[in-house]
């Protein structure tokens, strides 16, 4: 009995040591995605590889991929049997740029013949690798010579992927000043092509377009709200060139901008981007009151008037004074917060403005 009762446990004995030394010796499986790229500059993490783990448990911590760079990124990936005995298995990732650039600029760019202009003054180039890419202008075009035309931005990164943006060129016919007059005091010119001349009280927030009277710039034919700023220079300038839409100052847009001197511009209240539903409304109850970086900001349909009707070279004065010369100030449209047209500016032509 004593004889049997020893051959059982050693028998016991042996199955034990050979299922240790069977689950010691078994290596865990590790099932992977089939797909082991990520875009350059994109969140991922070590666990978004792997599917699973047979005969064995997943103990590598679950780190970030460094996708800041392109090529293959290398990663051991720890995982331990069942009895406890570990194992490692380094994997290739590669980060890859599939994304083109995207080109931010102005779909027109209006200058008078004989004017310099940098075509690419005023274009933005976005791209997920962090890239500094500089775009190109390919077309032909002449800056002496009146005519539009048909442009195109074109931007590479250096995983050559390639984006292209078309805009028109428009150059206007260069007009000599003829006779002169004086308004106010001050010296002005009358001259054949340019029939209004613009006066904005940066103090009081009022825009005044004259028109030809008796050989002068008398006429009031146009008075506009608006919202100037501090750093609105004052003085005598003479507009140089228009945007449909342009990038505006904290990737913000705005439409119909004339260009007075430098930076500053007459045009629309900034929208959230390059589109008509994104108005920052908030800004827009601001008109009135100095509330702009320097440029005017205008109702949509006062800043694509001038857009229309004031051509390249036009005269604008930009003055401080409590004097409204004697007409009421103008006062803008209130936007509700919680009206779902918010986005829109209500004086938009747009037939498709919900204003309308």
């Amino acid at each position: 009995m004593k004889k049997k009762l020893i051959i059982t446990s050693i028998i016991v004995l042996l199955i034990l040591v050979g299922s240790y030394l069977y689950f010691y010796f078994q290596k865990p499986v590790i099932k992977l995605k089939n797909d082991l790229t990520v875009e350059i500059n994109t969140d991922r993490k070590l666990y978004n590889y792997v599917l699973g783990v047979r005969k064995g448990l997943l103990i590598t911590k679950n780190e970030k991929i460094d996708t800041s760079k392109l090529g293959y990124q290398t990663y051991n990936i720890k995982t331990k049997n069942i009895v406890g005995k570990t194992y490692s298995k380094k994997i290739k990732i590669l980060i890859k740029d599939t994304v083109a650039p995207e080109i931010v600029g102005p779909t027109d760019i209006t200058i008078t013949a004989g004017s310099e202009v940098n075509l690419l003054k005023d274009v933005k180039i976005v791209d997920n690798s962090n890239e500094n890419i500089t775009a190109s202008v390919q077309g032909e075009y002449d800056i002496n010579k009146a005519g539009n035309y048909n442009l195109k931005y074109v931007a590479e990164d250096s995983s050559h992927n390639k984006s292209e943006k078309e805009f028109v060129l428009i150059v206007k016919k260069k007009i000599i000043p003829q006779t002169q007059t004086s308004f106010s005091g001050e010296s002005k010119i009358i001259r054949q092509g340019y029939p209004y001349y613009i006066k904005v009280n940066k103090r009081l927030n009022v825009v005044y377009v004259y028109g030809i009277e008796d050989g002068e710039y008398k006429k009031l034919v146009k008075v506009f709200v608006c919202s100037a700023g501090a750093n609105t220079p004052t003085g005598v300038y003479s507009t140089q060139n228009k945007y449909v839409w342009r990038l505006m100052v904290g990737d913000s847009y705005a439409q119909y901008a004339t260009r007075i001197t430098g930076h500053y511009l007459f045009h629309s209240v900034p929208y959230q981007k390059q589109s008509k539903d994104s108005l920052k409304y908030w800004l827009y109850n601001r008109l009135g009151n100095n509330d702009s970086l320097g440029c005017i900001r205008l109702t949509v349909e006062d800043a694509k008037w001038i857009y229309d009707n004031c051509p390249i070279g036009t005269k604008v004065e930009i003055y401080s004074s409590n004097d409204l010369g004697g007409v009421g100030k103008p006062s803008a449209q209130k936007i509700s917060d919680s009206d779902p047209r918010r986005g829109w500016d209500p004086t938009d032509p747009d037939p498709a403005n919900p204003w309308r």
